[in-house]
Formats: C-alpha cells, structure tokens, sequence
C-alpha cells in the first residue's frame, strides 16, 4: 500500500518487488499511471482512485482529493476504523470524512502524518476540535507533522495521544 508518490513514500519499491516479485501493491491511481509511462509499474499491483474496500478489513479513501493525490488506509475494526496516512496531504479532516461518508467507516483512530509543520497553532487546534467532533477518540501523529504541531494535538487529545515513532508498535485489533 502506497500512499502517494513522494520519494520518501516509494524508494522501497524496486528492492520490495525484487525480494518478492508478486506481492500485491495499491498504489493511487495518479502514482500508477506515473509508473506505468515510465515503464516501473509493479507487475501485480491495482490502481485506486475511488474509496473502495480492498480486502478482508482493508479499504482505500482513495486518491481523489481536490488539494492532492493520496489515498489513506482504513482498517475496520469492532470499535470504529483506523485511519493511517502517509502525509495527510489532502487534509486529514477531508480524509476522515471520505472514509466517513464514501467507505460508511465512523474513524475512530487516526495514525501517520498530517503535513502541519507549517500550519498555525490557532489552525491545528481547529482541526484537532473538528475531528473529536467527528468522533476520532485517538491520534497518533507522526512524520511530517511537526514538534509544535504534535505538541498542540497532545494538548488537545490529552490520554487519547499516541506517541509515535521508529519502532513504535501500535495494536490494531
């Protein structure tokens, strides 16, 4: 599962497929067909492009976002879904309301990065307002968050932060 096509997201690919020629890739829509001119598409992969379920637990926002192509990852779970993301380039309250109103997944936890490192203190105590208000109980952000913007969800989220990081084992059950 790719989120979207930045280099820090897909530098993996090549040595993936070479120790494991078949294994299934989805990667968004706007990536694939990237890698498919380029002739470095993966031979057993799947564009997505809409939301959809991909199996078992497993579904897809899809890439389809005004501000940027990238798809999240939501496992369903018995108390809600999880949300992961890669950046969080589209927003992630536009990513927790595609899962919401496309997928009919109430999102529960959200983990992975949010592209707020530039975003004001004021504007992510918004955001972490809106999503409690859509019922996100737990977040645990990470990457390109930023440390201010991290700091400012902690506060908001008080025992419902998680701290991530290298090496961080999270339970999805």
């Amino acid at each position: 599962f790719i989120s979207h096509e930045h280099g820090d997201h897909t530098a993996g690919i090549p040595w993936i497929i070479e120790i494991n020629p078949s294994v299934l890739c989805y990667l968004p829509a706007s990536y694939a067909e990237q890698l498919k001119a380029s002739g470095l598409l993966p031979p057993n992969s799947k564009s997505v492009k809409k939301p959809s379920h991909l199996y078992g637990p497993f579904y897809s926002t899809g890439d389809d976002f005004v501000a940027f192509r990238e798809q999240g990852l939501v496992i369903k779970t018995d108390y809600g879904g999880v949300l992961i993301t890669g950046c969080g380039h589209p927003g992630v309250v536009a990513m927790v309301r595609v899962a919401e109103k496309e997928l009919g997944i109430k999102i529960h936890t959200v983990i992975g990065g949010l592209h707020l490192m530039s975003t004001s203190e004021e504007d992510v105590e918004l955001i972490a307002a809106n999503l409690k208000e859509m019922g996100v109980k737990q977040i645990c952000p990470t990457h390109c968050t930023g440390d201010k913007s991290i700091a400012a969800i902690k506060a908001s989220f008080g025992d419902g932060y998680i701290m991530g990081g290298t090496g961080k084992e999270i339970i999805i059950q």
